[in-house]
């Protein structure tokens, strides 16, 4: 059974937690402490604070803010109580992120339960060393409001039965934990606390775990001898069944595989070309799309023509009606008779004659004749507007516009939905082409067979699972990338781990890539990283066939989003 361990301190002046604090939230460039793995720092957090803090600054103002005594802080007071709270390896192994943090917050609960919830400074869990454990530091106050740090920490009795405390909770919490051995029955010096690791059975005890997984392993070898020495006989009659399938093997490695790769390399060439064909329809596609919008817009501008003549239109139909009304007028004024008196005029008599003889022409009065005149002029500028009103010549080309109008738009109709047919056409083409690459795809993996194809999945162990799940808790995919970027480099110096990590991304993660955002434009982004980064790493370790396998998986992920 695994032991729980927590161990406090307390800090004397403000450059040990100037120290301390540099360590806790990782300042330094550089550690002699071998076990930490700066490209993991990331994945460690803090409890308490949301953002790195300064540790003096903030002692200081949670002194202002929570001590109450009546006398003056002394210039040499302890003032930071650190601490430190782990188990095993055995205890954390096989455990998920999220577990692991529940152990973290339960022991934070407990820390605030025992210290007050205002005096804890920081509680900061470290992920990137070979054991998960987390440092917590302590402003000494006590419950009446002095700082003491004596009366907090308390003395070797004090501290063994803190120790009870917190393993009793943890088993509450459902932990099951054993009680770590005391410091006071061991009679052990007391260090500093950033110093425990050295001083307790930390690596006697991963020896003895490797000491029990060799004997275990010693164990199960000598059970295989002998199961491997009863089975041989019976494993005889099999050897000529092995030999001829041997033969088959030969057959497929020296013919049948490279068919195969021929067959590979005259799909991929195809692919690329139904690629090209791809691209190309994509442009005609949005060539018809440009159309189409224009033709739209012309529609538009043929229907705001439309109307306005049909304003115009009823504009001239009212004109002409009010100008028919004032000429309908003005004819009822002309067709007034003139009851006017007239008197013919006469020749003045000569000398030859002593009679008057008639003109012909009629006297009428000066009054008479001024509305005669004006009546003749007005006549004479009506005349040929009522001819052309009554030709009908207006009307008749009105007809004639709406006519054509009528024809264009019926011509514009029937181009649109040919149009539209043939778009139809091409969007089935596009959609037959599409098929088309995927079925070649396909091919390759059902041709190569699921044990090539997804080689080595079972060679896939709990740390590449736990690093790559680490990076999809993550609901951003910059973020994902950038956790998922340590692990690629890892494989570069881990070869075993690089090629469990290409297998289980490639059969998982990159199908889990495809659908984890809303955004579609995200999840093409995140997948092309991910099998951009197991080519790269493919062509350092893998085999050319795998690599081979990947660059049409790549071509099957483009014709996906595409």
């Amino acid at each position: 059974m695994s032991y729980s361990i927590i161990r406090v301190a307390k800090v004397k002046g403000k450059t040990n937690t100037t120290g301390i604090q540099k360590h806790v939230q990782r300042e330094n460039k550089n550690y002699e402490n071998l076990d930490i793995d700066l490209e993991k720092s990331h994945l460690n957090y803090d409890l308490v604070n949301d953002e790195p803090i300064e540790f003096n600054s903030m002692i200081d103002e949670k002194i202002e803010e929570n001590y109450t005594g009546n006398r003056k802080i002394r210039s040499d007071a302890v003032k930071h109580v650190d601490g430190i709270i782990t188990s095993d390896n055995e205890f954390f192994d096989f455990k998920s992120q999220e577990q692991i943090q529940a152990f973290f917050e339960d022991s934070k609960q407990f820390l605030e339960d025992e210290y007050g919830k205002d005096n804890l400074l920081y509680a900061t869990v470290h992920m990137d060393e070979k054991t998960p454990h987390m440092h917590y530091g302590v402003v000494p106050i006590t419950d009446d409001g002095r700082l003491s740090a004596k009366d907090v920490v308390g003395n070797k009795k004090a501290l063994t039965e803190f120790q009870d405390r917190f393993n009793q909770y943890l088993n509450d919490k459902g932990h099951n934990l054993e009680r770590g051995e005391s410091k006071h029955k061991t009679e052990r010096k007391h260090k500093q606390v950033e110093r425990y690791k050295s001083e307790t059975q930390y690596h006697e005890k991963e020896k003895n775990k490797a000491r029990r997984l060799a004997t275990h392993a010693e164990k199960q070898v000598s059970d295989k001898n002998k199961l491997l020495r009863h089975y041989d006989e019976e494993l005889q009659p099999m050897k000529k069944q092995y030999d001829e399938m041997k033969n088959e093997v030969d057959d497929w490695e020296k013919v049948k595989i490279p068919k195969l790769k021929q067959k590979a390399k005259e799909l991929n060439n195809q692919n690329a070309q139904e690629s090209r064909k791809i691209d190309d329809l994509k442009q005609k596609q949005d060539d018809l799309i440009s159309t189409f919008e224009k033709i739209d817009s012309d529609i538009e501008k043929y229907k705001e023509q439309r109307e306005h003549e049909k304003a115009l239109r009823d504009q001239i139909r009212a004109d002409k009606e009010k100008e028919e009304e004032q000429y309908q007028n003005l004819v009822k004024v002309l067709n007034e008779p003139i009851n006017d008196e007239y008197e013919y005029e006469y020749k003045k008599p000569s000398i030859f004659s002593k009679e008057k003889e008639p003109t012909g022409k009629v006297i009428i009065s000066e009054d008479d004749y001024k509305t005669l005149k004006k009546r003749s002029a007005l006549a004479a500028r009506l005349e040929p507007e009522f001819t052309r009103l009554n030709s009908g010549k207006e009307r008749k080309q009105d007809k004639e516009d709406i006519s054509r109008l009528t024809n264009e738009n019926a011509k514009l109709k029937k181009q649109k939905k040919n149009l539209k047919n043939e778009r139809d056409e091409v969007v089935r083409e596009h959609k037959s082409d599409m098929s088309l690459v995927k079925q070649g795809c396909q091919f390759i993996k059902n041709t190569f067979g699921e044990q090539v194809y997804h080689k080595g999945i079972n060679m896939i162990d709990d740390k590449v699972k736990s690093d790559l799940d680490a990076a999809f808790n993550y609901k951003n995919g910059a973020k994902v990338m950038s956790l998922l970027e340590p692990a690629y480099q890892r494989s570069k110096r881990d070869l075993p781990y690089g090629r469990a990590l290409i297998i289980y991304s490639d059969s998982s993660i990159v199908e889990n890539a495809k659908t984890f955002f809303e955004s579609n434009e995200e999840n093409e982004k995140l997948a092309h990283f991910i099998l951009d980064k197991n080519i790269e790493l493919s062509e350092e370790i893998m085999s050319d066939d795998f690599v081979e396998l990947l660059k049409l998986d790549k071509a099957y992920l483009e014709a996906y989003f595409n």
